[in-house]
């Protein structure tokens, strides 16, 4: 099983999307959606209360505190421990998951006892984000890379829980979403990151939070990493 924390936040036109292609596109994969979203906001908070009446989440929060990130990632995912899942994914609200996603990233990470989070996002070549090698675990291919973005991470539930849900509770006061990640990143990034073609960030442009990627002059990616998974 595969439980999945959607944080949602004033970008309604791609959250409807998003939910069906997990729903929709995961190659029959048993998923449970949890989605978290700001009362601040009427579009965002209407969106979410019509998914979860058409059954296309499985729980819905509804969040009184402001939008900063970190809160959304630490709450929810306590909620997800209900499920007793096998793996966890955290997204944000505008990916578009491709046909397949969740069969592949489950069989690649059960032939990979070396890579600790995988993403469905094939970024760009940022400065900061060198690809290394092409990876294929049951046939499924991915880019080993330097870092993978906060907004979509693919892990091991029991090595979530007891690796990086405890760097969770010790820099949850961090202010901003980018100084959250990072040190998260820096403390338990001790094995491989896999980045897989699963999924459009279609709203990558739109980011209201985050490191703001998209303002770094980034290059194409060689087309020797132009891989599909």
């Amino acid at each position: 099983m595969i439980s999945v924390l959607v944080t949602a936040y004033k970008r309604e036109k791609f959250l409807r999307r998003c939910i069906k292609s997990l729903q929709t596109e995961n190659a029959g994969c048993e998923v449970k959606i949890v989605l978290i979203a700001s009362k601040d906001n009427i579009g965002t908070q209407d969106t979410a209360l019509n998914l979860y009446l058409e059954g296309l989440v499985n729980d819905l929060i509804l969040d009184n505190a402001a939008p900063n990130g970190q809160y959304e990632w630490c709450y929810g995912t306590r909620w997800l421990q209900k499920y007793q899942s096998d793996y966890i994914l955290i997204s944000a609200d505008d990916y578009f998951y491709y046909a397949g996603w969740g069969r592949k990233a489950v069989d690649f990470m059960a032939a990979s006892p070396d890579v600790s989070h995988a993403t469905f996002e094939r970024e760009p070549d940022f400065p900061w984000n060198e690809t290394f090698e092409i990876l294929n675990r049951n046939g499924v291919k991915a880019l080993s890379r330097a870092t993978i973005p906060g907004a979509c991470w693919f892990v091991k539930a029991d090595w979530f829980y007891g690796v990086i849900w405890p760097l969770y509770e010790k820099h949850k006061d961090l202010k901003t979403l980018d100084h959250f990640i990072n040190k998260i990143m820096r403390e338990s990034y001790k094995m491989k990151l896999a980045a897989f073609h699963l999924a459009d960030h279609a709203g990558a442009l739109e980011s209201s939070v985050g490191n703001m990627a998209f303002k770094v002059n980034a290059r194409p990616l060689h087309e020797q990493w132009m891989i599909e998974s």
